[in-house]
This record gives structure tokens, sequence and C-alpha cells, in this order.
């Protein structure tokens, strides 16, 4: 199925492609991974990477067969609801000098780290739990502010650590859902950052 998504790839110029996304049950399957990375190799050129959940990334043992560390980065940032960019800030220095030990440590250090994937509601407790899915807006206080710092305090600690080289960010808006911008019935405490506080610190980050 991959080689197959591989030869599009090819195809169409895409200039990255990720063979797996979260995949934690198959992660210890090392030698059927490097067999994956080389069949994709045979008929892509481009970067590969695979995202791994932020509490599973140190157990993959074929990071050194791709190019990139791909990390779905929904580390906690706070103990507590609508903490502060500097108290969410320092959370980050942790989970970076972690990030930046482990990779050390296993040799990976020409190795990019790059967040896959990583993203806030806009409802209390997003910091605590950055990968919650709220089940309705009713039951989950919108917090659009605690969305803002919590990218804030992302990208603050992204420009200063000198590790991570990109970040991909869930989501936008999709209209087959009901986060979809701007009067989908959750867009107001769902992930998508469009037409909310939040966007303007994407803008300023990725400017």
């Amino acid at each position: 199925m991959l080689t197959h998504y591989a030869q599009l790839a090819q195809e169409e110029g895409v200039a990255a492609l990720a063979i797996g996304v979260e995949l934690k049950t198959l992660e210890e399957e090392t030698a059927h991974w490097q067999h994956v990375i080389r069949e994709v190799r045979a008929v892509y050129r481009g970067l590969l990477t695979y995202a791994a959940n932020h509490d599973s990334y140190q157990g993959v043992q074929f990071w050194d067969a791709l190019d990139w560390i791909g990390i779905d980065a929904y580390f906690p940032v706070s103990t507590t609801n609508m903490p502060t960019v500097e108290t969410m800030l320092a959370h980050w220095h942790t989970h970076v000098r972690s990030l930046q030990t482990w990779r050390q440590h296993r040799g990976l250090t020409a190795h990019p780290v790059v967040f896959t994937e990583v993203g806030y509601v806009s409802a209390k407790g997003t910091a605590r739990r950055p990968w919650w899915y709220p089940a309705a807006c009713d039951a989950a206080p919108v917090a659009m502010a605690e969305q803002r710092d919590a990218y804030e305090a992302l990208f603050r600690a992204v420009k200063v650590s000198g590790l991570i080289e990109g970040v991909f960010l869930w989501w936008w808006d999709n209209p087959s859902t009901g986060d979809v911008w701007p009067d989908g019935l959750q867009w107001r405490c769902f992930f998508t950052p469009r037409g909310k506080p939040a966007f303007t610190v994407l803008q300023e980050a990725y400017r």
C-alpha cells in the first residue's frame, strides 16, 4: 500500500512523506519497518519520516533509516487550566531537554526533529491535555486565550531550542466535519485556529 503512495508522491514532486502515523503497537517491528523503508526509497527520492506519538518516539528503533525524526508533539505543558505562557514555556524547556538528551544518546544528532503534528483546542484544559477532543462544546468551556497562549509558548520554545526544524499543525479546518470555520457546530471549542485569536500567533510564527 505504501509503495503505491510513494510512487504517487514521486510523480507529483512531493517533498517529504510520512511512512506511518502513531502506529504504536507496530513500532517494535523494526525489521519490518526497515524493509518498508527500503521498498519506499526504491520508488521515491524525497525525504522520509515517521510520525511517532510524543510518548513513544524514544522506543522507535528505525530513526536512523529515515531523514527526519517526526514527533506528534502533544506534550502536556501545564498541570492546571489557563496557565501563563511562561508556565507552559517552562514545561516545553523540560520536554526539549529530554528530547535533546535522547537524540544525543541515540547518536541521531544529524537527524532533524520535526513536529509532524501539534495543536490545541480552544477550550479550558488544552494545555494539560493537548490530545484532548471535547465531546461537544457544551461540555468544554471555550477558552480562546488558552489556545492562543499555548501556541505562543510552542513557537517561543521552538525558536529558542535550536532543535525543532519544522512544525505541522492540527488542524486548520475541514468542511466534512463539525470543526469548519466560521459557523460549524464545534468551531468554538475545537482545534482549528482559523478566525480565532490564535491565528495571529500563527501568522507571526510562520512569517
